[in-house]
């Protein structure tokens, strides 16, 4: 196969587009790419070219694992960040055998965001 894959964008369930909007800019410097609706009930947000994007539902299903696996450089920045912000840490960083070190925040929703940087 000659397929090449260049990009993923987890699709997150919220109860709150606005709200959770806000959360991802604060906690990780994201910003709206596009947003419909009035109040949103849509939104796309993008960082470093990584895209998530946020659907409002009534009941928002949140996965008993990490909903969004982000790659990142600097997660100990990142959880220095969130730790100072009074962000949901859910995890702090640790390194795993596969070569990644990782950390986990909690978004509104419940989601956990796991962010992760390679090692060695």
């Amino acid at each position: 196969m000659t397929t090449r894959f260049l990009n993923a964008r987890p699709h997150l369930e919220v109860a709150d587009v606005e709200r959770s909007t806000s959360f991802y800019e604060r906690a990780f410097g994201f910003r709206v790419l596009h947003s419909m609706g009035d109040p949103p009930v849509h939104a796309i947000i993008e960082k470093d070219g990584v895209t998530v994007t946020l659907a409002r539902v009534d009941s928002p299903t949140v996965a008993s694992i990490a909903a969004c696996f982000i790659d990142v450089e600097g997660v100990d920045e990142l959880l220095a960040h969130c730790s100072a912000g009074g962000f949901n840490v859910a995890s702090e960083p640790t390194d795993r055998p596969w070569g990644i070190r990782d950390l986990g925040v909690v978004d509104p929703d419940g989601h956990l965001i796991a962010f992760g940087e390679r090692i060695g």
